[in-house]
């Protein structure tokens, strides 16, 4: 005989199912709430700001050591709350401790302690400094600096510009130190000597200088990266513990002789009844973008003698054109494209030949005499 439940059975049944399946809600309600709660707290402990404390170790008789605010300027930008700020200077027991603790050899320094290992700053201040075993982390260095193992100032840059005040010519060779103080360098100290003196002529023997103006920068540059590329892109050479740059372009007096170089005569060739032909004078704006220094500016026609003379001594068969004088050699950038358009000539001197270059310019042709 088959069992048929009754309908009391079924009930119970069914209140059963209802009780384990709200039982099921009621738990998974309360795990999900768990993990809610879990996460909303987690992630107010990440937005929470790192509590640190910040001690500035200080050398007092150094205005020119580098600061400590981009440091504290970048730190600042983090998610932080500072809530001690402290300054020592170095000779106080306080200093004394902390150096010795943390192995401090230069200052400025800085000593950030509290939460420094909280998951949403530790990765920036390991940029900032060097973490050690206790978790603080340290800032020491940056030029200029005070060298506790040396117990001196380190990073402070003397220059000596040697300039001929007569050569109104010559390049100011302050701009190339201003170059180098903008690349980082701390220049502590500049001096200008003027040639020809006595002190001069004795820094040309000292540090074999050759061309005046020149810069004579002391060895404390060094520390200075993009500063020492500078110096070796001009040309610098080091004597003696310290970075000599001659005069890095004409005009320049060389010290051998005294004399002045890189001053360059032009010479135009025109011919007058060629009314269409091109202006001749164009070439001098070239000259003078690629950094000539025209001395001298003289304009021969053809038919003149002095103008016929040049044109028999180079061979000159089209017109207009110009003549440059052998100091025009001295220029690197000019002499790396000249013999592309013109020629050297045995006695130095150079002409322009290459009319094509000049596009669509008209010129004449001395023997047919025919203009192109």
């Amino acid at each position: 005989m088959k069992y048929i439940p009754s309908s009391g059975s079924v009930a119970v049944v069914l209140l059963i199912a209802v009780a384990v399946f709200s039982l099921f809600n009621l738990v998974s309600s309360y795990n999900t709430g768990l993990v809610v709660r879990e996460k909303i707290s987690l992630f107010a402990e990440e937005s929470r700001p790192a509590d640190i404390s910040v001690t500035r170790i200080l050398y007092r008789d150094c205005e020119r050591c580098a600061g400590t605010e981009n440091v504290m300027k970048k730190l600042s930008s983090l998610n932080v709350k500072i809530n001690g700020n402290k300054t020592l200077y170095y000779g106080s027991q306080e200093a004394g401790r902390l150096i010795e603790k943390y192995g401090i050899e230069y200052l400025p320094a800085l000593v950030i302690t509290g939460e420094t290992e909280k998951e949403s700053i530790s990765s920036s201040l390991r940029s900032l400094g060097e973490r050690k075993s206790d978790g603080s982390v340290v800032y020491s260095g940056g030029f200029p600096h005070y060298d506790i193992g040396v117990g001196k100032v380190v990073g402070l840059v003397n220059a000596t510009l040697i300039r001929d005040a007569s050569c109104d010519a010559c390049i100011d060779m302050s701009s190339v130190a201003g170059m180098i103080a903008r690349a980082g360098a701390e220049i502590y100290r500049t001096e200008t000597l003027d040639y020809p003196s006595p002190e001069a002529e004795k820094l040309f023997d000292e540090y074999g200088i050759e061309r005046v103006p020149a810069l004579v920068i002391s060895g404390e540059v060094s520390h200075y990266p993009d500063a020492m590329d500078i110096i070796t892109r001009l040309g610098g050479i080091e004597r003696g513990g310290f970075y000599v740059i001659n005069a890095v372009q004409p005009p320049y007096i060389e010290t051998a002789s005294g004399s002045v170089a890189g001053l360059v005569e032009l010479v135009n060739i025109v011919d007058r009844t060629c009314e269409d032909c091109y202006n001749v004078s164009m070439h001098l704006d070239i000259l003078r973008n690629m950094g000539l220094y025209i001395d001298s500016a003289k304009t021969f026609d053809v038919s003149s003698p002095e103008g016929k003379e040049i044109i028999r001594k180079y061979n000159i068969t089209r017109v207009p054109t110009i003549v440059l004088s052998p100091e025009a050699g001295r220029y690197a950038l000019f002499s790396s494209v000249w013999n592309q358009v013109g020629t050297v000539e045995a006695d130095g001197w150079r002409v322009f030949r290459n009319m094509e270059a000049l596009a669509g310019a008209k010129y004449r042709t001395l023997t047919s005499g025919g203009k192109e």
